[in-house]
């Protein structure tokens, strides 16, 4: 390899029980990100895996060493970490997306939608909601100024041909941007979103999960849909390409040679790939598989201009890239073996980045058999350094 990665001994943030008594789901999905004055945080979910778990609160710890050490968040403390837990705009306001918890209905309304529902995206379109239940085409923000930690809720207006809605157990689940948030170079802010979505030229279902690209000009007073990414099953490149989810969980890197890039998921032990845009996100090039496996892929530029990619399932791999379109990559570092017949045993293989200096990233994942005190193999939210040599 030409670019030399190191990487920093683990650190356990918490940890939870064991793999056979919480099953998938607990101490999970971890979430970096930097609070300011030397100050990081981590986000996880604590609850399991499902629609009905949505907009439940997950736990939180602090570092302010760089995540050699870490201290779980007191209650009290809490609105004042979530106030800078958000997207940095470039006004130094902070922004971050709500996750509400699903809409409650009727057996008579749930029945009733069930019935228009399309039963292969498992989704509806929002025409199909009843107007007065719920904001159906709006996503839920929380905004904090610069000099306040007071945070104030907002509806987004939401530019999105062809959006749907899912159901779950006695209720609706309520729209949020499926994907990260970023500003841009420019100041504009983007979302990388996925879902069951329809054809936003024709409202034609897709049949798979499709990645669609919002930007906003107003610091997320509102969201235009920018384009999108349809998956189209390549035989050629994956021989089960039919049988995947489709294009989801993108991730998104603006690169120094002015392009854009995505990282996105077909499913578990089924390829990523890898897509760019050279004209500010409004087309993207034929997507090209990037790795064999890739839940959750991660994408991070550092200042020293190497580009970092954190990915698996089945396995936990990082990759790095010195070119300035995003397209030419190192082979793969091996966190986690890759293997498929134990793949949701041994982690979520959900990763997060988060840079720490020029040429320094932290990496949050999980570990489901790190030993406790006594020796008990327990799910762990683990952290360590990713350093460019």
């Amino acid at each position: 390899m030409s670019l030399k990665l190191s990487f920093g001994a683990p650190v356990i943030v918490a940890q939870g029980p064991t793999y056979h008594d919480a099953g998938w789901g607990p101490y999970q999905f971890p979430k970096l990100a930097n609070l300011g004055n030397g100050m990081i945080a981590i986000r996880y979910h604590i609850v399991q895996d499902e629609s009905e778990a949505y907009g439940q609160e997950g736990g939180w710890a602090t570092s302010n060493d760089g995540g050699a050490h870490w201290q779980a968040v007191e209650p009290a403390n809490l609105p004042a970490v979530k106030a800078r837990f958000g997207t940095k705009l470039a006004s130094g306001k902070y922004l971050r997306s709500i996750q509400p918890a699903p809409y409650k209905i009727s057996p008579e309304l749930h029945k009733e939608l069930s019935r228009k529902m399309n039963y292969y995206q498992r989704s509806l379109g929002v025409e199909e909601i009843p107007d007065g239940l719920f904001e159906k085409d709006k996503w839920l923000f929380a905004i904090s100024e610069p000099d306040s930690l007071e945070e104030r809720l907002f509806y987004s207006d939401l530019d999105f041909p062809g959006m749907t809605l899912s159901l779950t157990t006695g209720a609706i689940v309520r729209p949020f941007p499926f994907g990260p948030m970023y500003t841009a170079p420019d100041g504009s802010l983007w979302i990388a979103h996925y879902w069951r979505g329809r054809n936003p030229e024709n409202l034609g279902h897709t049949g798979y999960y499709a990645c669609y690209y919002f930007q906003s000009l107003d610091e997320g007073k509102s969201f235009h849909l920018k384009s999108w990414i349809q998956y189209l099953p390549d035989t050629y490149a994956f021989p089960r390409a039919f049988t995947t989810e489709g294009f989801c969980e993108p991730d998104l890197c603006f690169m120094p040679d002015g392009s854009m890039i995505t990282l996105m998921r077909t499913g578990g032990d089924t390829p990523c790939y890898l897509a760019r845009s050279t004209d500010g996100g409004q087309h993207w090039e034929t997507p090209v598989l990037f790795d064999r496996c890739g839940v959750l892929p991660q994408l991070l530029h550092l200042p020293c201009g190497v580009t970092l990619a954190s990915y698996g399932r089945p396995g936990l791999f990082v990759r790095a890239s010195a070119d300035p379109s995003g397209m030419q990559w190192e082979d793969p570092y091996t966190l986690m073996p890759y293997d498929p017949a134990r793949a949701t045993q041994v982690s979520c293989c959900y990763t997060s980045l988060l840079p720490l200096d020029d040429r320094t990233a932290l990496l949050a994942y999980t570990d489901f058999a790190v030993p406790d005190a006594a020796g008990i193999p327990r799910k762990s939210i683990m952290v360590r350094t990713i350093h460019v040599d």
